[in-house]
């Protein structure tokens, strides 16, 4: 990828660096550049401004003070190892303590081009949004019983609890007209959803990205990547789709992201349950169509779970998708 436009500046002296930072609030200090440039390249940062330190000769240079050594900020490992000062006084900072530090440095580099490599697909890619041709039989009365189908390999609909009095219970007077569409997605919500996704993303690969660079090799952990995507999901919600059902909150336990889903009608309504075979199908088909879910939560065993309740908060259905090569559970 290629970063966002930024003025250069390359000041000669330490008072011209600290005017630019005071004059410019997005501004960042660039020296050897190992860490900020594939951040700006992942467009994990994006500073207007980038100051070159390179040019200052008050932060260069080793001297021994009132027994103090004082090394400048800007002094390279290999003027570290050929300074006598330092050979003398400070036989730790050695060649080959230097060259460990090399090696993991090295290492968090290939890490970093890796995620780069995932987020380039990130951009390049558009989400599959095709519909599954299910039957919405208007007779079904219970989602316990149920069919399988064929589903795509990258992954599956784990399990399906449901409350099976829903749609059973005929004692109360309810509003039986049809759902406008069980459609969940119009352009409109398609625009809301993609914002929202490619905002998660960033945030999640961000995360990740810092922990790496802190030399936390759990960023990577189910727990973690669901704790990062519930967070970045928060403030989006509640999230309305074209049909009325809302995405009302999002919490995560252990490596699960848990969506708490609420239909706009009772659960005994006729058609709520058209609506609980839309949600399994539209979530399985837009999740297991987009390879960055798919490679960047199922197969780091996230598991992405729906929890339906009707419009009185009264539980109806529970699914969950991970990673797997399996067939897909649907209500008949």
């Amino acid at each position: 990828m290629i970063p966002n436009e930024f003025e250069y500046h390359s000041p000669s002296t330490l008072d011209e660096a600290i005017k630019l930072l005071a004059e410019y609030d997005e501004a960042k200090l660039i020296a050897g550049g190992h860490s900020l440039l594939p951040m700006m390249k992942l467009r994990f940062a994006e500073p207007t401004h980038l100051i070159d330190i390179n040019g200052i000769e008050e932060l260069r240079g080793i001297r021994e003070e009132n027994g103090l050594i004082k090394i400048g900020a800007m002094m390279t490992e290999n003027e570290l190892i050929a300074s006598s000062v330092i050979t003398e006084k400070c036989p730790l900072i050695s060649e080959d303590n230097i060259m460990k530090h090399n090696l993991i440095s090295s290492a968090i580099m290939l890490v970093v081009i890796f995620t780069s490599s995932i987020v380039n697909m990130t951009q390049a890619e558009t989400i599959g949004k095709k519909q599954d041709n299910i039957h919405l039989s208007s007779t079904s009365s219970d989602l316990s019983k149920s069919f399988t189908k064929v589903a795509p390999s990258t992954c599956k609909v784990d399990s399906i609890y449901v409350d099976t009095l829903a749609n059973q219970s005929r004692n109360v007077e309810i509003d039986k007209t049809f759902p406008a569409s069980l459609e969940y997605f119009n352009n409109d919500v398609k625009g809301k959803y993609n914002s929202m996704r490619d905002k998660v993303i960033s945030y999640v690969k961000t995360e990740v990205v810092m922990s790496l660079f802190n030399f936390n090799v759990n960023g990577f952990a189910p727990e973690n990547i669901a704790a990062y995507a519930s967070k970045a999901t928060k403030p989006f919600l509640p999230f309305k789709f074209a049909n009325g059902v809302r995405i009302i909150d999002v919490k995560h336990k252990d490596g699960t992201i848990v969506f708490k889903a609420e239909i706009p009608m009772h659960k005994n309504h006729n058609h709520a349950l058209l609506l609980i075979k839309a949600a399994i199908a539209s979530a399985t088909t837009t999740i297991c169509n987009d390879s960055t879910l798919v490679e960047n939560l199922l197969e780091r065993e996230v598991v992405i779970q729906y929890d339906y309740y009707d419009s009185n908060g009264v539980f109806m259905c529970s699914f969950n998708i991970k990673d797997g090569h399996s067939k897909q559970i649907y209500p008949s």
